[in-house]
């Protein structure tokens, strides 16, 4: 038989919106030995068995449905005819979708300072004049000039000197490559969902041929071609031009990339089931675990919810072979119920990062801190069932056999009750913070 009824987690404060759900805790009880049994909420994870009867299942959330859940993508307009594009612009530097399990040397992600010239004094301009500075630093690393094409200006195919490759093991190999880069850059106007103000961000690409050198060939190089997506905004940054003497700039390892690992968990008592999410960004990410959580744990369907209604994780609890954990005792025509041992199996189903290969370094340490948070709320859920547990055992203890269905009605519900309350006082947490600029 079947029983059941499902605890949701909402929004939380201080969370970008697309990341402000955490979890569904579902709850399925299997009593076979007592229990008539009604079923409630969104479907199970797992398939469940179909009860033999029923009545309504006693939770405050029957009433309930689903909420549609917002789109968390931004809406952007075609790209403008060019404006004034002369200034300082903060540009995160991307590799692109397709490239980034590619063996590219350097950082796959970064953030620097554009100093954009124009050539004439009203905008837009037959050129301009980019130097690129990364966050941080004191001088330019490279300076080009980009044509006007149309709505955009593109940089002529522009040799760079000889630079790293990495060799088949993954080292960098010093004056390996040959790198040949076109650069091209526009304006596009962008509004948030669900809001009137648009914004004009700088947009752009960086397209990369690398030719091994001979020292590079002899190490195992080979050729690549690889491209970045530029995106950024304007913004007071300075920038110096210090006649500094050439010496080597250290690595910029706080921004750089990392292999992703398979990040695992554990929760006591309970078995850890994973579905698969991929993204490099907070944004990318939050929308691959809302579209992940739904699909293995449904929606979220408390009454007083008005959030996104995609979990992010759930716990599932189930009560079987109730007929090995309850002894009754048959005597002169009475049963009472001589001792009780039901247990309960946990499964938590929570996300899993695997795409890209390489990541950001700052957001995987943000999502070891999410991973962290969500088990944190899945063992809370199973702790309170296994709690109440110890109380249901308790209480059947010499009563009569009977009496077992209204008892664990009660008990149900009173669990119920406390799963809720639960996730009101968690709701009130916030999220770990978000890296600056991912």
């Amino acid at each position: 038989m079947l029983w059941g009824w499902r605890h949701s987690v909402g929004p939380r404060t201080n969370v970008p919106r697309s990341v402000a759900r955490l979890a569904t805790s579902q709850v399925s009880l299997a009593l076979s030995l007592v229990v008539a049994v009604g079923c409630q909420g969104a479907p199970s994870p797992s398939a469940d068995p179909s009860p033999t009867t029923a009545i309504a299942a006693p939770s405050p959330t029957a009433a309930a449905s689903p909420r549609p859940a917002p789109t968390p993508a931004a809406s952007e307009a075609p790209v403008a005819e060019l404006g004034p594009v002369g200034g300082v612009w903060r540009i995160r530097k991307i590799l692109s979708l397709d490239d980034r399990s590619a063996l590219i040397p350097g950082a796959a992600f970064d953030e620097e300072a554009y100093e954009v010239t124009p050539d004439c004094d009203d905008e837009p301009c037959p050129s301009i004049e980019v130097r690129m500075t990364p966050l941080g630093r004191s001088r330019p690393v490279s300076i080009t000039t980009l044509e006007r094409d149309g709505n955009h200006y593109v940089s002529a195919a522009r040799a760079e000197n000889e630079g790293p490759c990495l060799d088949e093991d993954g080292d960098a190999i010093r004056g390996g490559a040959k790198v040949t880069s076109i650069m091209r850059l526009w304006l596009s106007t962008v509004r948030a969902s669900g809001s009137a103000v648009e914004t004009t961000e700088m947009r752009g690409s960086l397209e990369l041929d690398l030719d091994p050198t001979p020292v590079g060939s002899a190490a195992g190089c080979v050729a690549q071609t690889a491209a970045y997506e530029l995106r950024g905004r304007r913004e007071a940054v300075a920038v110096r031009d210090d006649p500094l003497p050439d010496v080597e700039l250290p690595p910029n390892t706080a921004g750089g990339v990392a292999n992703l690992p398979p990040i695992s968990v554990k929760v006591d008592g309970a078995e850890v089931v994973y579905f698969e999410i991929e993204g490099d960004t907070v944004a990318e990410l939050a929308a691959s675990l809302a579209n992940g959580g739904v699909q293995s744990c449904g929606a979220i369907n408390y009454e007083w919810h008005e959030g996104d209604a995609r979990p992010a994780a759930c716990t599932v609890s189930a009560f079987p072979d109730i007929e090995d954990g309850v002894d009754q005792r048959v005597s002169s025509g009475s049963c009472t119920i001589a001792k009780s041992t039901i247990r309960g199996k946990f499964a938590v189903h929570m996300p899993r990062w695997v795409a890209p290969k390489r990541v950001p370094k700052r957001l995987l340490a943000w999502w070891r801190d999410i991973i962290e948070f969500i088990r944190d709320h899945e063992a809370g859920h199973v702790d309170i069932t296994l709690d109440h547990l110890k109380r249901l055992n308790r209480q059947l203890v010499g009563e009569d056999c009977k009496d077992a269905d209204a008892i664990i009605g009660r008990w149900a519900k009173d669990l119920s009750s406390a799963q809720e309350e639960f996730d009101r006082v968690e709701y009130q947490k916030p999220w770990p913070e978000a890296p600056a600029g991912y």
